[in-house]
C-alpha cells in the first residue's frame, strides 16, 4: 500500500486561526496568573491568621483597630487588602471547628481546571472543553462583577490583588470567546450532553481535588496553632486554679 492510500482515512485538522491562537494564549497566560494570585491570597489569609499582630502576609503595614458592633466583631480601618480578607465574602464556614475556607482557593481550583480545559482545546480541539472553558469563564466574571460591586460599595474600597483576578476573569472570558468553534445556540444545544461528559467529569475532579489538597495545606497549620493555644491556656488557666487555691489555703491557715 502506498504512503498516500494509507494516509487517506486520515483527515488533517484545519489550521488554527489567529483568533484562536490569540485565545489560547489568553487562556494559558493568565490562567497561571490567576492560579498564582490565587494561591497569593489564601497564603495572606494564613499568615494573618497565624500572626495576629498583622506583621506577616501581603496585607502588613497599616493597622486595624477591632470593634464590637451589635455582638460582631469587625475590623476598622487598615488597607483596603486588610478590609477585604476579613469580609464575610470572603471565606466560607467550615463544619467541625476547621478554618474557613478562603474563596481564594476555590478561585486556585477554578483556574487549573481552566488550564486543564485550554490544553484540550489546544490539542484537541475538543468541542466539549470549548463549551466547558466558555461557561467556567463566564460564571467567574459574574463572580467576579458580585465581588467588585460588593468591594466598592460595602466596603468603600478594592483590594488590589484582587482587583488582579478581577481582570484575570475577564481576560480568561475572552479567550474563551475566542476559541470557540460554534455559535451560541449551538453550545446551548449540545450543553446537556456536555455536562455528563468525560471532560465535564475530569474538569470537575480537577476543581474538587485542586480545592480540597489547597484547603488542607492552608488549614493544617492553623489547626496545629489552634491547638497550640488551646493547649496553653488550659495550662495557663490550671496553673491559676492552683494559685488561687494555694492563697486560700494560706488565707485559712493564717485566721487559725
Amino acid at each position: 500500500m502506498s504512503e498516500s492510500g494509507a494516509s487517506e482515512g486520515v483527515s488533517e485538522a484545519p489550521p488554527r486561526s489567529r483568533r484562536a491562537t490569540v485565545g489560547l494564549a489568553l487562556i494559558a497566560i493568565f490562567g497561571l496568573v490567576g492560579v498564582v494570585d490565587s494561591a497569593v491570597l489564601a497564603w495572606d489569609h494564613q499568615a494573618s491568621k497565624l500572626d495576629p499582630t498583622q506583621q506577616s502576609g501581603i496585607c502588613k503595614g497599616e493597622p486595624t483597630t477591632a470593634i464590637t458592633l451589635g455582638g460582631q466583631s469587625f475590623e476598622a480601618g487598615g488597607s483596603s487588602c486588610k478590609i477585604s480578607r476579613t469580609s464575610p465574602v470572603s471565606r466560607i464556614p467550615m463544619p467541625g471547628g476547621w478554618p474557613a475556607l478562603p474563596i481564594s482557593l476555590l478561585g486556585l481550583a477554578c483556574y487549573l481546571a481552566v488550564l486543564y480545559l485550554g490544553f484540550m482545546v489546544w490539542r484537541q480541539r475538543d468541542v466539549d472543553a470549548e463549551r466547558l472553558l466558555l461557561t467556567v469563564a463566564s460564571l467567574s466574571v459574574a463572580m467576579t462583577l458580585f465581588l467588585g460591586i460588593y468591594s466598592l460599595l460595602k466596603q468603600g474600597s478594592l483590594c488590589p490583588f484582587c482587583a488582579i483576578l478581577y481582570v484575570v476573569s475577564f481576560l480568561v472570558f475572552v479567550g474563551a470567546w475566542l476559541v470557540k468553534t460554534e455559535t451560541i445556540r449551538e453550545c446551548m444545544s449540545g450543553f446537556s450532553r456536555t455536562l455528563v461528559g468525560r471532560q465535564a467529569m475530569i474538569a470537575l475532579a480537577i476543581f474538587i481535588g485542586g480545592t480540597g489538597a489547597s484547603y488542607a495545606f492552608y488549614a493544617q497549620p492553623l489547626r496545629s496553632s489552634l491547638e497550640t493555644k488551646r493547649a496553653e491556656m488550659k495550662a495557663g488557666m490550671e496553673e491559676q486554679a492552683k494559685t488561687l487555691h494555694t492563697q486560700q489555703v494560706w488565707k485559712v491557715d493564717a485566721t487559725n
